[in-house]
């Protein structure tokens, strides 16, 4: 039996069984025998993670170069959305920092430390 790779793996990640499957979060479940991966679809149900890509806004399915899993991105992607986030801080994350540095400037331009 061949162990599938879950060093990628993330709780409460936003995945699909297989390309164009049905949606659902990825969790890291506790048992008797240890930790174990599943994935609740949006209709209840829990599945094995076998297949799962990670969702995406984008139509074409690719690997992300960091976490080798398979994600829904645009062409030329190199990341999934994910890992970009983890990178490069999300969206959010990046507009409070350029508004801090703007704020910053605008107290050097007029002399206030």
């Amino acid at each position: 039996m061949t162990r599938r790779d879950e060093s990628a793996f993330r709780h409460g990640l936003r995945v699909r069984i297989g390309a164009n499957g049905p949606k659902g979060k990825l969790f890291k479940c506790q048992g008797q025998r240890g930790p174990f991966w599943k994935v609740k679809l949006q209709n209840g149900e829990w599945v094995w993670p076998d297949g799962i890509v990670i969702d995406g806004a984008g139509t074409h399915l690719q690997h992300c170069l960091d976490c080798r899993l398979p994600f829904m991105g645009d062409v030329g992607d190199l990341l999934c959305k994910p890992c970009q986030d983890d990178t490069f801080g999300t969206d959010e994350q990046r507009a409070v920092a350029a508004r801090d540095v703007s704020f910053q400037r605008h107290r050097m331009r007029h002399g206030r430390p």
